[in-house]
Parts: C-alpha cells; sequence; structure tokens
C-alpha cells in the first residue's frame, strides 16, 4: 500500500476545505497551502510511519553536531530525516539489499555540491534512481509510482535544506513550525497530523495518532491517580514477605495507581497475592479483574496467584483472568466494548506483564478504568518490549510523577546466588564492558548452563543445520515417548482418566522448550517445527499426509478466537480419539476443539516459539537458538527474556558473532511519554 495515500488525500482535502481545517486544529493557517509545506509534511510523515512500524512513537533530530563544509559528513539530524526513506528506496530496488544506500547519499551530495547545475543534477539522480528500480526490482509489492513520488519527496526536500536552508537546523526547525500541516505539543488543541517540540538542539516530532495515545495515556493515569482510595490494614502482613514487598504493598495501599517491577522469582505474584488477601479483607465484595496481554500470559497469572494463596486464609475465589482484548471487549472490529463512556465496572485491576503493554493499548486500558478503581501493574522492564509502538512500562518506571507508585523488588527466590540462570541474567542485565565475555565463562563453567557454536559459513568450526537440529530435538524424547504410550489408549480412557493423561502430557510438555529469535532462517522457528514435526510423526510411525494434523503435536493460537474461547499465546496438544482429532488446550481441561475448526490462520505448530511468543511462560529446561540471520532482532532484552523462560537450566546454540551482539546490544525504543509528562498538563478530553 502507498503510505503516503493518505497524507495526499488530506492535502488535498485541506486545500479544497482550509478554513474548516483550520477551525478543527488540523491545520494552522488559513490558504495558501504551499508546496514546500506539502513536500516537508509527505516527508516527516513517512519517517513517523516508520518509526511506528519499528516501535518507536517519537522522531528525535538532533542538531548539535554542526556541519562544517559541504564536504564534510552528513550532520546527524539530516541522517534521521532522510535514512528512513533511502532504506526505503533501497529495499523497493534491492528486495531487501540496504547496500545500496551510499548510492543515493552519493548522489544527494553531489546535488549538494554543484549548486550551479542544479536541475541537471536533480533530473541526473531521479533518471538514475528510476532506471536503477526498474531494472533490479523483482516483486509488485511497490509501483513505479509510488518509488517515484518518494524519491521526489527525498530529492527535493534534501535539494531545499542544501541550498535554501544550507544546512542550518534552526532554519529547518522553523520552517517545520511555520508549517500548515504541524502543531506545537504546548498547543493542547492541536489536532494536525505531525506535533513538534523545539528545545536547544533538539527537534521532537510525533505523529498524531503516537501524539494522542502518550498525551491521553498520561492524562488517564492522573485522573486515575487522583482519586482518593480506602486504605487497607497493612499492619499484620504475612511474616515471609520482604521488605520491598511490604513496601509494595503499602504503596497499594495508598494509591489508586501502583507498578510492582521485579526480575523472575522475585516474588511479584507473591506480593499480588497478599494485596488481594488484604483487599478482600477490607471489603468481600471486592469486584477484581485479572489481565494479560496474552492467553498464556493470563493463564500463568491465575496458576500463580491460586498457589501463592495460603490455604488456611481467607477462602477466595479468583476471576478468570483475561486478555486485555477480552476484557476490554475487543472484537475483530477492533472497537472497545469499554472505554471512557463505558468504563470497566471493577474495583481493582490487576495486569500481569505489562512490559508487553504498546502505546495504544495501555491508553485503551486507562481510558476504559474509571476514577476510584485501583489500577496495578505488574512486570519486569528488562524483558522485551511490546510488539506495538511504546514501552510503556520502562517509561513509567522512568516518569518522576509516578516515582512515588513504583516498587522495585530484587531478591529473587527462584534464583539464589548459586543459581546458574540467575546469575547469567544477572550478568546480562548488567553494564560491564566485558559481560560477553563473563556470560560466556559462566555458560562454560556452570553445569545448569552451556553454549555451542553453530557454524558461520563452511570453513568455520560448529553445529551446521542437521547436527543442530538433531541436538534440540533431543529435548523432546520423553514427550515423544508419553504421546507413543497415549496413542492406542486414549480412546478407551473414561473421562477423569482422560483429564488425568492430559494434565500429566502437558507436564511433560512444559519442562522443555525451544527458543527463536525470529520465524525465519535455519534458527528461525519455521525450519524448527518443520523438522521436529516430522521426527515425531516418525516416532510414532504414523503415515505421512497432507493434513498438518496428528497425535501429539503441539499448536500455539496466533489470533484472538472468542467463539472458540481461544486466545493468542494459547498452547495446545492433538490428540487423537475414535478416529478424530481433538485438541486440548493447557490450563483449561474442560476445553476441546476439533482440529477442524482450527485452520493455518488460527494456530501453528509450536515446539519451537519466538522469544516474543514465549513471554509469559516458564519451562523447567529451554534451548535458545539464533544466529546472524536474526541480526535486527538481537539484543540484551531478548537474550534476558529467552534465559529467564527456564527454572533449572538453559542451552544456547549460536554463532559467536550473534551471541556477543545479542549480549551487548539493548533495545532502543524512541518514546515520548517522559517528555510529554514534562510539556503539558494533560487533559482527558
Amino acid at each position: 500500500m502507498n503510505t503516503q495515500a493518505i497524507a495526499h488525500y488530506m492535502v488535498l482535502r485541506a486545500k479544497q476545505n482550509a478554513d474548516w481545517y483550520r477551525q478543527k486544529n488540523a491545520i494552522t493557517h488559513a490558504t495558501p497551502i504551499c508546496e514546500v509545506d506539502e513536500l516537508f509534511f509527505y516527508l516527516v510523515n513517512f519517517i513517523s510511519l516508520d518509526a511506528l512500524s519499528l516501535g518507536h512513537t517519537l522522531i528525535v533530530l538532533d542538531g548539535s553536531v554542526k556541519l562544517a563544509d559541504l564536504s564534510a559528513t552528513v550532520p546527524s539530524w539530516q541522517i534521521t530525516l532522510f535514512s528512513p526513506v533511502i532504506d526505503w528506496l533501497c529495499i523497493q530496488a534491492q528486495t531487501g539489499d540496504l547496500s545500496e544506500a551510499d548510492y543515493y547519499w552519493q548522489h544527494l551530495q553531489n546535488l549538494a555540491l554543484e549548486h550551479k547545475q542544479k536541475e541537471v543534477c536533480l533530473n541526473d539522480i531521479m533518471s538514475k534512481a528510476t532506471v536503477h528500480f526498474t531494472q533490479n526490482t523483482h516483486h509488485q509489492a511497490t509501483s513505479l509510482d509510488e518509488f517515484y513520488q518518494m524519491l521526489t519527496v527525498l530529492v527535493h526536500s534534501y535539494d531545499y535544506v542544501c541550498h535554501t536552508l544550507h544546512h542550518k537546523f534552526d532554519a529547518f526547525c522553523q520552517l517545520l513550525e511555520d508549517n500548515y500541516f504541524f502543531g506545537n505539543a504546548s498547543d493542547t488543541r492541536a489536532m494536525t497530523p505531525i506535533i513538534l517540540h523545539h528545545a536547544a538542539d533538539k527537534l521532537y516530532l510525533w505523529g498524531n495518532r503516537a501524539w494522542q495515545a502518550e498525551k491521553q495515556l498520561l492524562a488517564h493515569l492522573k485522573r486515575i491517580d487522583s482519586a482518593v482510595v480506602n486504605c487497607f490494614d497493612t499492619d499484620n502482613l504475612s511474616s515471609s514477605l520482604n521488605t520491598k514487598q511490604q513496601q509494595a504493598i503499602k504503596m497499594v495501599s495508598n494509591h489508586a495507581f501502583g507498578i510492582i517491577t521485579g526480575g523472575p522469582g522475585t516474588g511479584k505474584t507473591f506480593t499480588v497475592a497478599q494485596i488481594v488477601l488484604a483487599l478482600y479483607a477490607n471489603n468481600p465484595n471486592t469486584r477484581l479483574a485479572l489481565a494479560a496481554p496474552t492467553g498464556k500470559a493470563a493463564q500463568r497469572m491465575s496458576e500463580s496467584l491460586q498457589k501463592a494463596l495460603p490455604a488456611d486464609k481467607l477462602k477466595i475465589s479468583l476471576p478468570e483472568p483475561n486478555t486485555l482484548h477480552r476484557l476490554l471487549g475487543i472484537a475483530r472490529h477492533g472497537i472497545p466494548r469499554y472505554d471512557e463512556s463505558q468504563p470497566l465496572p471493577f474495583d481493582v485491576i490487576i495486569v500481569d506483564e505489562a512490559s508487553m503493554l504498546g502505546t495504544e493499548m495501555a491508553r485503551r486500558l486507562v481510558c476504559a478504568t474509571k476514577t476510584g478503581t485501583r489500577l496495578i501493574l505488574l512486570g519486569d522492564a528488562h524483558q522485551l518490549a511490546a510488539v506495538e509502538a511504546g514501552a510503556v512500562l520502562s517509561d513509567l518506571c522512568c516518569t518522576p510523577m509516578f516515582a512515588d507508585h513504583l516498587v522495585h523488588l530484587v531478591q529473587s527466590q527462584r534464583f539464589n546466588d548459586e543459581s546458574g540462570v540467575g546469575r547469567l541474567a544477572k550478568i546480562i542485565n548488567g553494564t560491564q564492558p566485558n559481560k560477553a565475555d563473563l556470560a560466556l565463562q559462566l555458560l562454560l563453567d556452570d553445569a545448569s548452563l552451556g553454549i555451542t557454536w553453530l557454524k558461520d559459513d563452511e570453513s568455520s568450526d560448529g553445529l551446521d543445520k542437521a547436527a543442530l537440529y538433531q541436538a534440540i530435538m533431543t529435548g523432546y524424547q520423553a514427550y515423544f515417548e508419553a504421546t507413543r504410550l497415549l496413542l492406542r489408549r486414549f480412546s478407551q480412557m473414561d473421562a477423569d482418566a482422560q483429564a488425568d493423561a492430559i494434565w500429566a502430557l502437558f507436564i511433560t510438555l512444559n519442562r522443555y522448550r525451544i527458543l527463536t529469535a525470529s520465524h525465519l532462517g535455519r534458527c528461525g522457528d519455521h525450519k524448527i517445527n518443520e523438522f521436529i514435526a516430522k521426527m515425531h510423526q516418525d516416532y510414532l510411525k504414523l503415515q505421512q499426509t497432507r493434513s498438518p494434523w496428528y497425535h501429539g503435536r503441539v499448536v500455539m493460537v496466533q489470533t484472538n478466537r472468542y467463539d472458540l474461547g481461544l486466545f493468542n499465546g494459547d498452547v495446545g496438544i492433538c490428540l487423537q480419539e475414535k478416529g478424530q482429532f481433538i485438541v486440548q488446550f493447557d490450563g483449561n481441561p474442560s476445553l476441546r476443539v476439533s482440529s477442524a475448526l482450527l485452520g493455518d490462520d488460527v494456530v501453528t505448530t509450536a515446539y519451537a516459539m519466538t522469544v516474543h511468543k514465549s513471554q509469559g511462560s516458564e519451562f523447567d529446561e529451554v534451548a535458545v537458538v539464533f544466529d546472524g540471520e536474526s541480526e535486527r532482532l538481537l539484543t540484551t532484552e531478548l537474550i534476558y527474556t529467552a534465559i529467564t523462560r527456564a527454572k533449572q537450566s538453559v542451552q544456547i546454540y549460536s554463532t559467536p558473532n550473534a551471541f556477543n551482539q545479542a549480549v551487548n546490544t539493548p533495545t532502543v525504543r524512541v518514546t515520548g511519554l517522559g517528555l510529554v509528562s514534562t510539556l503539558i498538563t494533560p487533559s482527558c478530553d
């Protein structure tokens, strides 16, 4: 799809109905709208959409690096401004190869150097790049017209920056401040497509959607926190609570909004269980909602809370945890049932795995939380950020206005000082310059850990693809055998025996899981699942068919299916019963779904899963597999999240370069939530 189509439409409509758009604060001036306004609106609109696709809500142009002369390096603010367009042009012409970026930069700088022959140079760039596209493109995702449009925007905007603004950052900022389609962040009424804030040597740019989401999120959090809530008794807390846990409970007692963070095993769930006990002791009719971003995380939340509630204390029937989609009543049309005009009917809402919250989902949640409701977020800020744009939990942890609403738990009950997994997680989260070496040494020395190198190329040492697949498959031998024993017996069992067998089968399955960085390549879950599925069928001596279904197949739900009671992240096992295939889902013994209702658009094979999909899950042992093909995804947060899915042991399979990158590359999400909190006093309008 042409990402500029909506922008072009708005420009056309604004020209035709300028007074109406101005009254709606969608443009800042009356007619006429000049070509330069259009040009830079198209450019910034493109890079803001590109930023959103990469998880950023904000674009920051840094003008502190000055350009000494035209032969000098391109200033960083211009690289930020023009690189997304250049990368897009390269991808369209080279099907993903960004090596041609220098081609465009060189021609653009030639344009800057050849001012006297500017028109000749402009035409030369346009014609050469267009020929380059038509000769090299191998797909139809982008038409020549779309390519030419963005090339025109790139060349003419760069020309203007060079020859009219003379590379002056302040002049560029003023140009955007005067643009019809740009509004200032200090104007809370602004509804322009782009919102900006210029401070010192930095220019901050939001697309309107991201700006509104962050502004409303902050406003509703302040509204929620402004409510006076009834404090509950914190004088008779369990003696097993440590100081930080007691501090967290007292914080929740005093505030309507609270954040409890901590690594795996630090007792977040146990702390929340004590909060639930105190709330129900204070008011047995408390209306409680439990939620998480995925079905698997919600299920684990329920199991953990039930275990954490002491049997000899107040008997509490916990509500069924929901995904956030289900809690808010978001169906296929994407419109929530609950919102600001119809808030959620609960006294307390507890959301687990809040690190997975993107800005838009967090906004929907807080908009639907009524004044007087306690909202408690739980999570580990070191884990992977949300798939959608934003990093809400980590942003809130760094926002001064919520400093009194945050308690970070540090004392791990699961991983003591002798635990290999805990020590490895601590190293990876550290700031030591040699932490990759420290992590590698621990992986080699600790019996519960291990690392195996993969081949980088034909000349390097390490496992090849075939050897890798054989190695990681061994963790499923116990599961293969368990499914073999059930193959002939399951149909003959009564309902109680079947329930016991399914429970035992899931215990065996959850002892081990393979985690990958991405779907693609030799280390992607697609190829690994394809191999293990075939080996599993061979082990069971099953006849190969065109159907993906067979006894013992492990599947994961990929999309919410409210009609079937299934949610994104739910894991199931296919079982053969009287010649039919049914799928039983983990944590819900009463839910059986016919395989005929579960197409490839609903479930996928899941012996291996991506680290993103594993969030909210725990396994005894984990194999983590990645190489350089997933270079863009390899970050400290990814490997930390992967290893902390394991309770006992971790085995890493990687190339040396990929391992070093994963350990040493923190995720950088450029977001504006903290900045918004300093710029304005947002209202909920």
